[in-house]
């Protein structure tokens, strides 16, 4: 598991980056602990569309 997690931690850090916000954030909402609001959902989904 962690080993997964550390191979992801490259494009964590770009997508962190991305978004501007820390990859600890980043993190969080992959573990499914802090779930992005709907409105930052679809922020999110913009962003990754326009890019």
């Amino acid at each position: 598991m962690e080993d997964a997690q550390e191979l992801e931690a490259g494009s964590l850090k770009a997508l962190a980056a991305r978004l501007q916000v820390s990859p600890s954030s980043v993190r969080r909402w992959r573990r499914g602990r802090v779930m992005p609001s709907i409105a930052h959902q679809q922020r999110l989904t913009c962003l990754f569309a326009a890019q």
